[in-house]
């Protein structure tokens, strides 16, 4: 039987219920991703067992991605919910620091019933930090419902944040292209709600009959399974006037009830639990990756450049040495 992780002195409800407090417990845990399941263990009964509504939004660069949120966050202030933002800034690729980590354009939504975490995407692929997981577990343990993960790009530059997220949120704008090409390009698949923002402009009207026409060549991932089926929402909003917002909203909340009453062993459950599963594992796994094997990548890269060895003869050497017992 393996031995249980370290206990980290119990956090009770009152460290984060302090900004700043759980801004310091944050740092640690986007600067060391590994410590991750030392912290979360050290919360107390009551801050586990808090879950909050995960929506993802993503979508290609100048959409309005930070514009929605805006509205979104202060919809939910004139409920008066706690609502929480983990953006995922662009990094840049010489420090791997956060290239917009300021937010200046979210200063006015600032209280104590909002909380804004900028994140560096150090690089992932997926758009998504590797710390993102923890830190969104810490959020909602801090009580922000609904907590929205901002992430940069769309399609592959998108994907990691269905791992993360309840509920997707995908952005176009009528100058994103045709609805045919996203498909090909797996943006549409990745919706739960797809919004055209920018919707007064021209040729907005063209771009959502064209995304609807191409969600229906798609199939139902969960088609199988009992119970109904989530019908994708095709919305037309715009973040600069508020049009649509509403609208935007009650699918979120309908997305939400949906999800909610879905049996324990529903498909999409599954996949939602199994996804977050190898997310943590693949972006854990490939920072200490880096940090074991940081000297012999550049033994190996001088080697390559040198011509005494190839890609994946530097390659197999790596894996070799990692996985002794896997030689081909």
């Amino acid at each position: 039987m393996q031995p249980s992780a370290p206990r980290s002195p119990q956090i009770e409800a009152s460290e984060l219920a302090d900004q700043t407090r759980l801004g310091r417990l944050l740092s640690r845990l986007e600067n060391d991703p590994l410590q991750a399941r030392e912290l979360l263990g050290g919360l107390s009964p009551e801050l586990r067992g808090r879950h909050s509504h995960r929506i993802g939004i993503t979508g290609s660069p100048g959409v309005g991605k930070s514009t929605l949120l805006a509205r979104l966050i202060s919809h939910w202030r004139s409920l008066g919910r706690r609502s929480g933002i983990v953006a995922v800034d662009p990094s840049s690729p010489f420090s791997g620091g956060a290239i917009m980590a300021d937010r200046l354009r979210w200063v006015e939504l600032a209280g104590p019933d909002v909380f804004v975490r900028s994140l560096a995407s150090r690089g992932s692929l997926g758009g998504v930090s590797p710390g993102a997981g923890a830190v969104a577990a810490l959020i909602e343990a801090a009580g922000y419902d609904p907590l929205l993960i901002e992430t940069i790009g769309v399609g592959q530059a998108g994907f990691d944040v269905l791992a993360l997220a309840d509920t997707v949120v995908v952005l176009f704008s009528p100058e994103s292209g045709d609805g045919l090409q996203m498909l090909k390009a797996g943006m549409l698949e990745a919706g739960d709600i797809i919004v055209v923002n920018k919707s007064d402009r021209p040729g907005a009207e063209t771009m959502l009959q064209e995304i609807r026409n191409a969600l229906e060549l798609l199939s139902p991932a969960d088609q199988d399974s009992a119970g109904p089926q989530w019908q994708v929402a095709v919305l037309p909003v715009s973040a600069i006037d508020g049009s649509g917002v509403d609208q935007l909203t009650g699918s979120l909340e309908a997305h939400r009830l949906w999800l909610n009453g879905l049996p324990a062993q529903h498909p999409r459950r599954r996949r939602r639990v199994r996804g977050e599963l190898v997310y943590t594992l693949r972006a854990l796994f490939s920072l200490r990756l880096e940090q074991l094997f940081a000297a012999q990548l550049e033994e190996l890269a001088a080697n390559v450049q040198d011509g005494r060895l190839s890609i994946w003869d530097a390659v197999e050497q790596l894996r070799s040495a990692l996985l002794p017992a896997d030689r081909a």
